[in-house]
Parts: structure tokens; C-alpha cells; sequence
């Protein structure tokens, strides 16, 4: 079961014994794979995992799907293992996505063990979204010296546990502070003061970040 390029000649040989190179083809060939499939839940905590058709090299003794997060390589490798289905051609396992780290593409190998050999059978790929918001910058208070950082039309399926809004002015950031917002319906809130980051003057610099 080897992709690529195959080549094939053809000789003859004549009356005489002699053999003579008549022709060649060459016949790109892509060997069959298990349709696999990964489908996150709506909000995105579960993931089920399914291979069909998993029985073109012979009938799998067991399955699995490791899967990781593409952000960082395969730090967060997961090795789920299957449930045979009604035979072997069909295998399927869920997994809780708090397994992983981080959003963004993931990639999803399957593997069988087929006579006592562990087999790539397909692959497949989905994406795990990253909350969405809006950042700006209210209350500016220069005689007080301080700023709110507000974050609003917060999306995150998968829900909020609290949100953190480092902020700094140093360069190499030896004064940031990572500050808990403060929820006030779907609106969050932190409130900047210099007095925290030593009275520094110049440009501040504030991120959020959302732990789902």
C-alpha cells in the first residue's frame, strides 16, 4: 500500500532467446485510506472522533486517534483509543478538549494495529476557534493616572472562567502586571494605575487574554 509513482516496463523475448525493452509506463497511484472524521461539540469542550472503512489492510485489533494541536508541535499529544463499531471497518472514541493546549488547527492521525503491526490508516484536520472581543481603551484619567482597559462583544463557545489584561510600559516589560478583570454583565474591566508601574511616563501597552 505505497503512494506515488509506479513504473512499469515491458520486455520481450523473441525466438532466439533474446530479450528486448519494448516500452514503460508510468501510473501515479494513491493508496486507499479510512475516511476519518473529527466533530467538536457546539461548544467546543468534546470532540468526537470516527473512521470509516478502516479494514483495507486487514482487520484492525485495535485503533487509535492521536491527535494534537498544531501551535507548538505535538507537545500535547493525545493517543485516544477507538470503540469498534458494529465490525471492524468503523471505529470511533470522544475526547475532552481540556485534554489539549491552545486553539487553532489540530491534526488527527489513525493508526490500527493489523497483524501485530501499527498501520497509518488516515488523517484529518479541524480547527478549534479562539474566543473573539472587542479592546479599547475608557476612562482616561491623566490627573489621577490611571486608564480602564474595557473588553466587550465577548465570544467564546466554549464559555469564560476569567479573564487577565496584562499591562506595561517598561520595553523589556519589567513592570507588567497581569491584571483580573472585573465582569459587569458581558462587559470586562481593569483599571491601569501608573502608580503600580513605578509613575513610568510613555506608551502602555495592554493585552487580554480569556481562560475558557
Amino acid at each position: 500500500y505505497v503512494s506515488g509513482t509506479y513504473h512499469s516496463h515491458v520486455y520481450v523475448v523473441d525466438g532466439n532467446g533474446n530479450m528486448s525493452f519494448v516500452d514503460g509506463v508510468d501510473q501515479s497511484v494513491e493508496a486507499p485510506s479510512a475516511l476519518v472524521t473529527a466533530t467538536l461539540s457546539k461548544d467546543q469542550k468534546t470532540l468526537t472522533l470516527k473512521a470509516s472503512g478502516a479494514s483495507f489492510r486487514g482487520t484492525p485489533d485495535a485503533v487509535w486517534f492521536p491527535t494534537w494541536s498544531e501551535d507548538k508541535g505535538q507537545d500535547d499529544i493525545v493517543w485516544v483509543a477507538a470503540k469498534k463499531g458494529k465490525d471492524a471497518t468503523e471505529w470511533t472514541a470522544s475526547v475532552s478538549m481540556a485534554s489539549f493546549s491552545g486553539t487553532g488547527t489540530y491534526h488527527v492521525h489513525t493508526y490500527g494495529l493489523v497483524g501485530g503491526r501499527m498501520v497509518l490508516l488516515g488523517t484529518t484536520t479541524f480547527v478549534l476557534s479562539p474566543p473573539t472581543a472587542s479592546l479599547s481603551v475608557t476612562a482616561l484619567d491623566e490627573k489621577k493616572g490611571s486608564y480602564t482597559v474595557t473588553l466587550t462583544d465577548v465570544v467564546s463557545p466554549s464559555g469564560i472562567k476569567t479573564i487577565y489584561m496584562p499591562s506595561w510600559c517598561d520595553s523589556k516589560q519589567a513592570d507588567i502586571i497581569w491584571g483580573l478583570a472585573s465582569a459587569s454583565g458581558s462587559t470586562w474591566t481593569y483599571t491601569v494605575k501608573v502608580s503600580e508601574h513605578g509613575y513610568r511616563s510613555g506608551t502602555y501597552h495592554s493585552h487580554a487574554y480569556v481562560l475558557d
